[in-house]
């Protein structure tokens, strides 16, 4: 197993996870586990470095803790794989051919050298591209926990596509699309229990919802807030409605369906999980690694200290006056009488580092 996709696992798995959008973080890191510093700054190459410090405890008492969740043989994953398309199709009612699920070292042309973990292609697709119909997955990020995470947000778009009509199929989803299938595949997840829970918060929160314009989940992030909303005001039952429309509408929709409509008090269990998950994400509070570095330096120090009498390492004095404006823009610390203070120590387990 490669040193990176140790990582990986053990960024699931981490209890108390402060680490960047994992797309984001991940292009850092080589195969073999090492940093690529090019173009980083030192505070930004010591930050990966503490959270690789993090990934491989986590991965080693996971190692510890659960050796066949690690050691997952692809016959064991495919029976996963199985009861998890027989769950999804029953949640839709869908008789149809259930989509094929391959492991493999690269993706078909013309993605042979994209490093997602995983893809589906639909009818209209496979045409295009002249590869066969069904979900792929990324052989060395084949996990535990992992997997299964991305093949829920597949299936779910396969279910989509059985619901569209071939000339409604388009070669990429909508955005819309790209919500919903998360949103219904981390349900689905959840509701029956296919991974660990710890493993779907830390995808929420670090692999969708911690990014901003500048990161690739922002490309999900917006729509996420929108099927948030459609969630709470109409449950889950209104999210598999819109999914059963298939691409065409999805393509179409339009959020002021929804501006009139009454929040609800969810009754389902897993619903109100979600939601919390998601409403998490969204309240976070989101940091670049030098502000991280800066607030994490000064947690560590008594309040009532002078800009002279802080000493942040890597930092000139007006870097760490600069950097302290913004935190106090964002309500982490506060000045007063020229003497800085923090409002909470304990803030770290709810912040979301960007690159």
């Amino acid at each position: 197993m490669l040193e990176k996709t140790k990582l990986l696992i053990g960024a699931y798995y981490l209890k108390k996870p402060i680490f960047a959008q994992i797309d984001e973080l991940f292009q850092y890191i080589q195969d073999d586990g090492t940093i690529t510093k090019e173009n980083l700054t030192p505070i930004q190459i010591q930050f990966l470095e503490e959270q690789i410090t993090k990934m491989k405890e986590s991965y080693l008492q996971l190692e510890k803790e659960k050796p066949n969740v690690v050691h997952m043989t692809q016959e064991e994953f495919y029976q996963v794989f199985q009861n998890m398309i027989d769950r999804f199709y029953e949640e839709f009612n869908l008789t149809c051919e259930r989509p094929n699920i391959q492991i493999v070292k690269h993706f078909p042309y013309p993605f042979e050298k994209a490093n997602f973990k995983a893809m589906n292609f639909n009818e209209h697709q496979a045409q295009k591209y002249g590869c066969e119909q069904g979900i792929y997955l990324l052989e060395k990020y084949t996990a535990h926990g992992i997997s299964e995470i991305m093949l829920a947000h597949e299936l779910m778009h396969a279910v989509i596509g059985n619901r569209t009509p071939k000339e409604e199929q388009t070669s990429t989803a909508p955005f819309f699309e790209e919500a919903t299938v998360d949103l219904l595949g981390l349900y689905f997840l959840l509701k029956y229990h296919f991974i660990d829970e710890i493993c779907l918060q830390n995808w929420i929160s670090f692999g969708r919802g911690n990014c901003d314009e500048r990161c690739i989940g922002s490309l999900y992030f917006k729509e996420a807030k929108q099927m948030l909303w459609i969630l709470k005001t109409g449950g889950i039952e209104e999210v598999k409605r819109l999914a059963r429309k298939g691409q065409g509408f999805l393509a179409q929709f339009d959020m002021k369906d929804y501006f009139d409509k009454m929040v609800i008090n969810p009754e389902d269990e897993t619903t109100r999980k979600l939601i919390s998950y998601y409403d998490y994400v969204f309240t976070n509070f989101n940091l670049n690694v030098t502000e991280y570095h800066v607030l994490s330096q000064l947690l560590q120090i008594e309040d009532g200290k002078t800009l002279d009498e802080l000493d942040v390492p890597n930092m000139t004095k007006q870097e760490l006056q600069n950097t302290i404006d913004q935190l106090i823009k964002k309500g982490l610390m506060y000045r007063y009488e020229e003497k800085f203070y923090n409002p909470n120590r304990a803030i770290s387990d709810t912040i979301r580092i960007t690159l």
